[in-house]
C-alpha cells in the first residue's frame, strides 16, 4: 500500500470519527418537514484542523447526509429536497436548495443546483453560496473560498448581490427589491455586502413599528 493511499485512508477514518449526529429536518419537494439528524464534520477537510467551536460547512452546500428516525440514512441533494435546517450549540442553521448561475464558458455547467445558507430571513431574506477559486498548481493553498450573496424577496425572487449598469449601488439594488425609499434615506449611502445582514434585520424593525412596505 503506497504512502498516498495511507493517508487517504486515515483522512477518511479521521474525518468521520469526528462526525456528529445533530437534530434537524428536511423539507421535501412536497413541502413536507420530515425529523431526523444531520451530519456535520468538526474536522476541518482543508486546514485538516479541528474545530473547537463551530464545524466546517463546506460539502453542506452540495449535499448532506441524513438519518432518519428508524436510523435509516440516505445522501441527499438540492435537486432531491427543499431545504434542510438543524440546530448545533444553540445556533439554528438553514439552508434552500435553489438552481444558481455560473459564469463558464461550457453552457451545461452554466446552473447548478446548491444549497444555500440562509444567512438572514425576513421581508427580504439574503442567502450565500460558498464557492471554490482555482489557483494555478504551484500556488501555496490548494483551494480558496468566497461567498456569493442573493436577495430574496416577494417581488423578485432571487437577485445577485452585485453592482452592474443598472444597479450601481446597493442601495439600487435593495430598491429594485422594493424596500420602502423611505427607510433607504435613514441609511449610509456607501452601503457594503457586510452591512446587508443588519440592514435586513432594521428594516424588519423599522416595519414593525407601523411602515407599511410598498
Amino acid at each position: 500500500m503506497n504512502k498516498l493511499l495511507v493517508l487517504s485512508v486515515i483522512f477518511l477514518i479521521s474525518m468521520n470519527s469526528h462526525a456528529k449526529w445533530v437534530e434537524g429536518y428536511i423539507v421535501t419537494s412536497e413541502d413536507e418537514h420530515v425529523k431526523g439528524s444531520i451530519q456535520i464534520s468538526v474536522f476541518d477537510s482543508h486546514s485538516y484542523g479541528y474545530y473547537m467551536i463551530g464545524f466546517d460547512m463546506t460539502y453542506l452546500y452540495n449535499h448532506i447526509k441524513f438519518r432518519h428516525l428508524d436510523k435509516t440514512k440516505e445522501v441527499l441533494e438540492p435537486c432531491d429536497i427543499r431545504g434542510f435546517s438543524f440546530s448545533f450549540k444553540g445556533v439554528d442553521y438553514h439552508f434552500i436548495s435553489q438552481i444558481v448561475d455560473y459564469k463558464s464558458i461550457v453552457r451545461n455547467e452554466r446552473e447548478y443546483d446548491r444549497f444555500l445558507n440562509v444567512v438572514y430571513s425576513g421581508t427580504i431574506s439574503l442567502c450565500r453560496n460558498r464557492l471554490r477559486l482555482n489557483h494555478p498548481a504551484d500556488f501555496i493553498y490548494d483551494e480558496t473560498y468566497y461567498y456569493d450573496y442573493y436577495l430574496v424577496s416577494d417581488h423578485h425572487g432571487f437577485t445577485k448581490v452585485e453592482r452592474s449598469s443598472e444597479l450601481a449601488t446597493l442601495k439600487e439594488l435593495l430598491l429594485y427589491c422594493k424596500m420602502d425609499n423611505a427607510f433607504l434615506q435613514t441609511i449610509e449611502a456607501d452601503l457594503s455586502v457586510r452591512d446587508l445582514q443588519k440592514t435586513l434585520y432594521a428594516y424588519d424593525r423599522w416595519l414593525e413599528k407601523g411602515s407599511v412596505a410598498p
